[in-house]
């Protein structure tokens, strides 16, 4: 599975099962099962929502947002990809950055943690919603 967020830096995390395998700012291509070719991947992207009041961003900036989020979801799409849209809040809820990622490094063997060494929010974001997705983060 490929988790995506599409933030200010976007991020990319990969799960092979249940474990983080790779962490990246730029855009990870699926891996096919040989000799088949068959889609191993699902991919999960977080799509920006407005929260009125309640919203950090300007809806131009959630515009902007969206439309990244929508080619990224488009190019996993023609790569033959299942593509799930999440918004922020089903999978993390209100929790600020600084409460969230911590939770997130938490969740993470030793191995794992290696991989997010130097990761930007947006990575360690992407690295949550793909824990979220795969049952080993909470939600709110």
């Amino acid at each position: 599975m490929i988790a995506h967020d599409s933030g200010g830096k976007p991020g990319y995390a990969r799960f092979h099962g249940p474990s983080l395998v790779e962490v990246s700012k730029e855009f990870l291509y699926p891996h096919y099962l040989a000799p088949t070719g068959k889609n191993e991947n699902r991919v999960i992207v977080e799509i920006p929502c407005w929260r009125g009041k309640n919203t950090k961003a300007s809806p131009d900036s959630l515009i902007t947002l969206g439309i990244r989020a929508g080619i990224v979801a488009g190019r996993y799409e023609q790569l033959e990809q299942r593509v799930q849209l999440v918004h922020p809040h089903k999978w993390k809820g209100n929790v600020p950055k600084n409460v969230h990622h911590p939770r997130i490094k938490a969740a993470l063997c030793a191995d794992e943690l290696a991989l997010i060494r130097g990761a930007s929010g947006d990575m360690l974001d992407a690295v949550g919603l793909g824990l979220w997705e795969l049952g080993r983060l909470a939600g709110p």
